[in-house]
């Protein structure tokens, strides 16, 4: 069988999907059941990795005997959805508004998160210059933290905790 972004795009349109999460974390999934469909999404997953996109095939057993086995071809990566939207879309019918959108929003929060990220370095390193960052990483354990536990803070007296 020979595999093109058209197919894929046809194959996508009628059983793929975007998810969005709470934590604006992007999947995209293709869904087919029994072997024929392992082999299938198998065969797009190796196509689509040579273009760079990064995803895995799973399996999801049901749990009613009746139901067949579930595969899906996930691709969860940011830049990679962005490039696998991007090939299917002039192809395209049903879904290519929603995917249109989805490109935008990613390509628009990777910017947000870039400049959050770069913003929030800036503002650590004037409070690392501050009076009160260099005392507070003067102090001992100074930025060691419990996992799994938010940060405490200092009160005005030395070695005092305050939750």
């Amino acid at each position: 069988m020979r595999l093109s972004w058209q197919y894929i795009a046809g194959f996508f349109d009628g059983e793929g999907c975007i998810t969005t999460s709470t934590g604006m974390t992007t999947r995209i999934g293709i869904a087919q059941t029994k072997d024929r469909g392992f082999v299938l999404l198998s065969l797009i997953k190796d196509y689509i990795a040579q273009f760079g996109v990064k995803s895995s095939v799973k399996c999801k057993s049901r749990s009613n005997p009746k139901h067949a086995e579930c595969w899906s071809l996930f691709i969860c990566d940011t830049s990679s959805c962005v490039t696998f939207l991007e090939k299917i879309i002039p192809y395209l019918h049903i879904k290519k508004v929603y995917a249109e959108d989805r490109v935008r929003f990613l390509k628009w929060y990777a910017v947000g998160k870039r400049f959050q990220r770069a913003t929030a370095a800036v503002r650590l390193a004037d409070y690392n210059r501050s009076p009160e960052g260099i005392a507070r990483a003067k102090k001992p354990n100074a930025g060691q933290f419990k996992t799994g536990h938010r940060p405490t803070r200092w009160s005005k007296q030395e070695n005092e905790h305050v939750q």
